[in-house]
């Protein structure tokens, strides 16, 4: 073979425009591929979409908008407009459609002004991502209320997001601690966390307090104690309150100890299990979860699917 004809596109005359005309064709397809991913995972904080693309995160964390501070939002929003552009996802399973990840708020206030469009930042990311920058999002807020901050962490150990209090605090970027404290108190009735949002003046200092209460109503009449009183109940005298209600050996602090749970069927052949630590409340949440994943593929089952 000629040395000098070696590397060269074969073929010439109109075969070799061909080939041309086709390598070109590809490398702008490339080209503008690259582009559109480029676009896709960066637009810039200027760029603007219009209100109606715009979906809510349908796993918001924040459950409880303080009134007061939405409406001077909302001021704000119509005197100066939106400062910050507010983070979406693209919705994958509604094709032109985006999830908010990041300023639900702004975007209702926007909505309610009945502003056309607002300026966003797109990220590409997947619904476990979402969660966790939302979450975070929310966690340097002043005004996100405990309770969504104590439910936010059980979200990301029922979502596969952390298995432990650790994985979460490094998440998160915050103290173990305060997570841990967060957990404790994330399984209370929901018949006590309605007045708890209704009263802005009972903290989680005072949640935790509560815990060694196991009746609802018990736990509901303490938390009016504060709701409704017409002074200021210090922490001393709430605790007091609750030594009244509960029996002195419930007071005692819990033991770092095992406890397990079992049961099975000799006759229809299953045994469950469950192992869990009494001061690790995110082994409690953990085996809910999965307790309500085997639920649903009993479902199935049973579906025939």
């Amino acid at each position: 073979m000629d040395k000098a004809n070696l590397g060269k596109k074969p073929g010439a005359g109109a075969f070799a425009a061909l080939y041309d005309a086709t390598i070109k064709k590809d490398a702008d397809r490339k080209a503008e591929a690259n582009k559109e991913e480029i676009k896709k995972k960066n637009i810039d904080n200027n760029n603007n979409l219009p209100i109606t693309s715009i979906l809510p995160n349908p796993d918001q964390p924040r459950k409880h908008f303080d009134k007061e501070k939405y409406e001077s939002l909302k001021a704000s929003i119509q005197a100066r407009g939106v400062d910050t552009p507010i983070i979406v996802r693209p919705a994958n399973d509604k094709p032109g459609k985006y999830y908010i990840v990041a300023g639900e708020r702004r975007w209702r206030c926007c909505s309610e002004l009945g502003t056309e469009q607002i300026p966003v930042v797109v990220k590409v990311m997947d619904e476990k991502e979402a969660f966790i920058v939302s979450i975070t999002e929310n966690v340097q807020r002043e005004d996100f209320h405990w309770l969504d901050e104590c439910e936010s962490y059980t979200g990301m150990i029922e979502k596969g997001c952390a298995k432990t209090q650790k994985e979460i605090s490094e998440l998160i970027g915050i103290p173990q601690q305060r997570v841990s404290e967060r957990l404790s108190v994330a399984n209370l009735p929901e018949q006590v966390k309605e007045v708890i949002y209704a009263t802005p003046k009972f903290s989680i200092k005072y949640a935790v307090a509560l815990l060694p209460v196991k009746n609802t109503n018990q736990m509901v009449s303490l938390v009016k104690k504060i709701k409704d009183g017409t002074e200021d109940i210090t922490l001393d005298r709430f605790k007091r309150e609750i030594e009244k209600a509960v029996s002195p050996e419930k007071l005692k602090p819990q033991k770092s100890s095992f406890q397990c749970i079992q049961r099975e069927s000799v006759a229809n052949g299953w045994n469950f299990v469950c192992k869990y630590r009494k001061d690790r409340p995110e082994d409690i949440v953990r085996i809910r979860a999965e307790l309500k994943a085997l639920d649903g593929e009993l479902e199935k089952i049973q579906a025939g699917i």
